[in-house]
Protein backbone atom coordinates (compact mmCIF):
# COMPACT_ATOMS: atom_id res chain seq x y z
CA UNK A 1 0.00 0.00 0.00
CA UNK A 2 1.35 3.45 -0.42
CA UNK A 3 -0.20 7.25 0.27
CA UNK A 4 0.44 9.76 -2.28
CA UNK A 5 1.14 13.28 -1.97
CA UNK A 6 0.50 15.28 -4.85
CA UNK A 7 -0.19 19.07 -5.97
CA UNK A 8 -2.02 20.04 -9.17
CA UNK A 9 -2.89 23.77 -9.82
CA UNK A 10 -7.06 24.63 -9.32
CA UNK A 11 -8.51 28.45 -10.31
CA UNK A 12 -10.45 29.53 -6.84
CA UNK A 13 -13.11 31.64 -6.62
CA UNK A 14 -13.67 32.83 -3.07
CA UNK A 15 -16.90 34.70 -1.77
CA UNK A 16 -16.55 36.35 1.87
CA UNK A 17 -14.83 32.77 3.51
CA UNK A 18 -16.28 30.61 1.35
CA UNK A 19 -13.95 28.89 -1.34
CA UNK A 20 -15.87 27.99 -4.34
CA UNK A 21 -15.05 25.94 -8.07
CA UNK A 22 -13.61 23.42 -8.95
CA UNK A 23 -11.67 22.47 -5.50
CA UNK A 24 -14.05 20.04 -4.28
CA UNK A 25 -13.15 17.42 -6.96
CA UNK A 26 -9.65 18.45 -6.53
CA UNK A 27 -10.26 17.89 -2.64
CA UNK A 28 -11.85 14.45 -3.36
CA UNK A 29 -8.89 13.17 -4.96
CA UNK A 30 -6.51 14.63 -2.74
CA UNK A 31 -8.44 12.55 -0.11
CA UNK A 32 -8.12 9.37 -1.88
CA UNK A 33 -4.54 9.78 -2.59
CA UNK A 34 -3.34 10.78 1.34
CA UNK A 35 -6.12 7.98 2.68
CA UNK A 36 -2.91 5.18 1.31
CA UNK A 37 -5.21 3.44 -1.77
CA UNK A 38 -2.34 3.20 -4.49
CA UNK A 39 -0.95 0.23 -4.61
CA UNK A 40 3.25 -0.78 -4.99
CA UNK A 41 3.87 -3.78 -7.19
CA UNK A 42 6.52 -4.69 -9.61
CA UNK A 43 10.37 -5.89 -7.94
CA UNK A 44 12.76 -4.47 -5.37
CA UNK A 45 14.72 -2.81 -8.62
CA UNK A 46 11.71 -2.12 -10.33
CA UNK A 47 9.06 -0.57 -8.55
CA UNK A 48 5.64 -0.18 -9.91
CA UNK A 49 3.00 2.17 -8.33
CA UNK A 50 -0.50 2.34 -8.70
CA UNK A 51 -2.30 5.63 -7.68
CA UNK A 52 -5.95 4.81 -9.08
CA UNK A 53 -5.88 8.47 -10.63
CA UNK A 54 -5.05 7.03 -14.14
CA UNK A 55 -2.25 9.74 -14.57
CA UNK A 56 -1.21 9.99 -17.81
CA UNK A 57 1.67 12.11 -17.32
CA UNK A 58 4.47 12.99 -14.38
CA UNK A 59 4.47 16.96 -13.41
CA UNK A 60 7.63 18.10 -11.71
CA UNK A 61 7.08 18.51 -8.14
CA UNK A 62 4.75 15.78 -7.75
CA UNK A 63 5.64 14.21 -4.71
CA UNK A 64 4.06 10.38 -3.74
CA UNK A 65 4.97 8.61 -0.19
CA UNK A 66 4.94 4.89 -0.11
CA UNK A 67 6.16 1.89 1.97
CA UNK A 68 7.57 -1.42 0.11
CA UNK A 69 7.77 -4.52 2.18
CA UNK A 70 11.36 -5.40 0.90
CA UNK A 71 14.45 -2.94 0.00
CA UNK A 72 16.41 -2.15 -3.42
CA UNK A 73 19.12 -3.94 -4.24
CA UNK A 74 20.92 -1.60 -6.48
CA UNK A 75 19.63 0.94 -9.45
CA UNK A 76 16.42 1.41 -9.57
CA UNK A 77 13.53 2.79 -11.55
CA UNK A 78 9.71 3.77 -10.33
CA UNK A 79 6.70 3.44 -12.83
CA UNK A 80 3.83 5.19 -12.03
CA UNK A 81 0.28 4.56 -13.39
CA UNK A 82 1.73 2.77 -16.84
CA UNK A 83 3.62 5.98 -17.52
CA UNK A 84 7.09 4.13 -18.32
CA UNK A 85 9.79 3.39 -15.95
CA UNK A 86 11.81 6.36 -14.70
CA UNK A 87 14.92 6.09 -13.17
CA UNK A 88 14.92 6.68 -8.99
CA UNK A 89 18.43 8.80 -8.10
CA UNK A 90 19.50 9.76 -4.25
CA UNK A 91 19.43 13.21 -2.90
CA UNK A 92 23.22 13.58 -4.67
CA UNK A 93 22.23 12.59 -7.77
CA UNK A 94 23.33 9.11 -7.64
CA UNK A 95 22.12 5.86 -8.89
CA UNK A 96 20.12 4.07 -6.05
CA UNK A 97 22.71 2.02 -3.58
CA UNK A 98 21.99 -1.47 -2.09
CA UNK A 99 19.19 -0.85 0.87
CA UNK A 100 18.65 2.67 -0.16
CA UNK A 101 14.80 1.92 -0.35
CA UNK A 102 14.06 0.32 3.13
CA UNK A 103 11.41 -2.32 3.85
CA UNK A 104 8.57 -1.55 5.82
CA UNK A 105 9.49 2.22 6.46
CA UNK A 106 7.84 5.21 4.25
CA UNK A 107 9.90 6.18 1.33
CA UNK A 108 9.54 9.95 -0.39
CA UNK A 109 10.14 9.99 -3.62
CA UNK A 110 9.55 13.53 -5.64
CA UNK A 111 9.54 14.18 -9.46
CA UNK A 112 12.52 16.30 -11.06
CA UNK A 113 12.62 15.72 -14.71
CA UNK A 114 14.14 13.23 -15.73
CA UNK A 115 14.59 11.36 -12.54
CA UNK A 116 12.25 10.29 -9.18
CA UNK A 117 14.77 11.41 -6.11
CA UNK A 118 14.34 9.68 -3.56
CA UNK A 119 14.36 10.94 -0.01
CA UNK A 120 15.04 8.70 2.99
CA UNK A 121 14.25 8.46 6.76
CA UNK A 122 17.81 8.60 8.82
CA UNK A 123 18.72 4.90 9.69
CA UNK A 124 20.30 4.03 13.25
CA UNK A 125 21.06 0.24 13.98
CA UNK A 126 23.36 -1.81 16.16
CA UNK A 127 24.93 -5.24 16.05
CA UNK A 128 27.71 -6.56 17.96
CA UNK A 129 29.96 -4.60 16.43
CA UNK A 130 28.67 -1.42 17.12
CA UNK A 131 26.18 1.34 16.52
CA UNK A 132 25.78 3.14 13.28
CA UNK A 133 23.61 5.78 11.85
CA UNK A 134 23.12 6.47 8.21
CA UNK A 135 22.03 9.42 6.19
CA UNK A 136 20.96 9.66 2.91
CA UNK A 137 23.31 11.69 1.65
CA UNK A 138 25.91 9.10 2.10
CA UNK A 139 27.27 10.16 5.46
CA UNK A 140 27.72 7.46 7.91
CA UNK A 141 28.60 7.38 11.23
CA UNK A 142 29.78 4.28 13.50
CA UNK A 143 30.99 3.81 17.35
CA UNK A 144 31.63 1.33 19.80
CA UNK A 145 34.08 0.13 21.80
CA UNK A 146 37.03 -2.54 21.87
CA UNK A 147 39.47 -4.12 24.54
CA UNK A 148 42.79 -3.99 22.67
CA UNK A 149 45.22 -6.86 24.10
CA UNK A 150 48.80 -6.17 25.63
CA UNK A 151 50.66 -8.94 23.21
CA UNK A 152 49.23 -7.20 20.22
CA UNK A 153 46.42 -4.70 20.05
CA UNK A 154 42.95 -5.39 18.59
CA UNK A 155 41.17 -5.71 15.28
CA UNK A 156 37.63 -4.31 15.28
CA UNK A 157 34.76 -4.94 12.77
CA UNK A 158 32.49 -2.15 11.84
CA UNK A 159 28.63 -2.29 12.53
CA UNK A 160 28.05 -1.45 9.29
CA UNK A 161 30.62 -1.07 5.73
CA UNK A 162 31.95 2.01 4.82
CA UNK A 163 32.00 2.44 0.63
CA UNK A 164 36.27 2.56 0.56
CA UNK A 165 38.72 2.84 3.06
CA UNK A 166 38.37 6.98 2.93
CA UNK A 167 37.01 6.57 6.58
CA UNK A 168 38.20 8.84 9.57
CA UNK A 169 38.53 6.99 12.88
CA UNK A 170 39.77 8.11 16.41
CA UNK A 171 39.69 6.33 19.94
CA UNK A 172 40.22 7.26 23.51
CA UNK A 173 41.02 4.88 25.54
CA UNK A 174 40.30 4.31 29.33
CA UNK A 175 43.36 3.98 31.65
CA UNK A 176 43.92 3.83 34.77
CA UNK A 177 47.56 5.44 34.35
CA UNK A 178 48.44 8.52 32.34
CA UNK A 179 49.83 9.94 29.91
CA UNK A 180 48.10 7.32 27.39
CA UNK A 181 48.40 6.84 23.46
CA UNK A 182 45.51 5.42 21.07
CA UNK A 183 47.04 3.84 17.85
CA UNK A 184 44.61 3.26 15.15
CA UNK A 185 45.70 1.51 11.52
CA UNK A 186 45.29 -0.80 8.79
CA UNK A 187 41.75 1.19 8.18
CA UNK A 188 39.75 -0.20 5.44
CA UNK A 189 35.72 0.05 4.61
CA UNK A 190 35.40 -3.28 7.10
CA UNK A 191 37.45 -2.44 9.81
CA UNK A 192 40.82 -1.40 11.41
CA UNK A 193 43.61 -2.08 13.98
CA UNK A 194 43.78 -0.38 17.22
CA UNK A 195 47.12 -0.67 19.94
CA UNK A 196 47.39 1.44 23.67
CA UNK A 197 50.19 2.83 25.02
CA UNK A 198 51.75 4.52 27.71
CA UNK A 199 54.58 6.94 26.71
CA UNK A 200 57.21 4.13 28.32
CA UNK A 201 56.37 2.34 25.89
CA UNK A 202 54.39 -0.62 27.13
CA UNK A 203 51.46 -1.76 25.25
CA UNK A 204 48.38 -1.99 27.11
CA UNK A 205 44.88 -3.42 27.31
CA UNK A 206 42.34 -0.93 28.25
CA UNK A 207 38.99 -0.54 26.82
CA UNK A 208 39.41 2.00 23.63
CA UNK A 209 35.85 4.33 23.00
CA UNK A 210 36.06 4.47 18.46
CA UNK A 211 34.34 6.57 16.20
CA UNK A 212 34.26 6.33 12.61
CA UNK A 213 33.21 8.57 9.78
CA UNK A 214 32.76 7.93 6.27
CA UNK A 215 30.55 7.09 3.35
CA UNK A 216 28.28 3.97 3.10
CA UNK A 217 27.83 5.02 -0.85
Amino acid sequence: MAGYIGTKAVNLSTTGSDINGPITAEAGQFGTLVGGRAVVGGTANAITITTGLSLSALVSGMQIRFRTGGGNTGATTINVDGIGAVAAVTVTSAALPDGYIRSNIDTVITYNSPNWIVSREVESGSSANGDYTRWEDGTQICWGRVVTSSSGGATQTFPRNFVDDQVSVTGTAIFSTSPRIVMVYNVLAGSFDVDAWTVAPARQSPTVMWQATGKWY
